[in-house]
């Protein structure tokens, strides 16, 4: 029976194997650290309100069908999305190029309104460093 601990030690191994570096990554991080999260769902998702508005515009008494949407949203595509909104989205991340300091990890990591707030200040910190020692290994 495979368990998980077994399947995390199989991946381990393997990415051991091809020189390949395992992180762990924060409980809810995966929203801060996804450069389409950042940079390019909200501008497609304003750019298709605007060619829906437009299509129906030059299209008034037509409804949208199936052979409608795949047009529309590529002139939607072509207007909002440019290589440097991606670009930039990896690099708001930290990803490319590699940027711990850009990673926002309050948005992640619980906050607390009594004394311990120090405390996380404190484990933030040594978080960052540990992720920069990873970096330099």
């Amino acid at each position: 029976m495979v368990t998980q601990r077994t399947w995390i030690k199989k991946i381990s191994d393997l990415c051991t194997k091809l020189d390949i570096v395992l992180v762990s990554l924060y409980p809810n991080s995966i929203r801060i650290i996804q450069p389409c999260d950042v940079s390019t769902f909200k501008p497609i998702k304003d750019g298709w309100k605007k060619g829906i508005i437009e299509w129906r515009r030059n299209n008034p008494t037509e409804l949208i069908t199936k052979e409608q949407f795949a047009p529309i949203l590529k002139c939607v595509l072509d207007k909002v999305i440019k290589p440097e909104v991606i670009t930039n989205g990896f690099r708001a991340c930290g990803i490319f190029p590699w940027n711990p300091n850009n990673i926002d990890f309050t948005k992640c990591l619980g906050r607390s309104i009594d004394a311990n707030n120090n405390n996380e200040n404190s484990n933030l910190n040594n978080d960052v460093d540990n992720l920069l020692i990873l970096q330099n290994a």
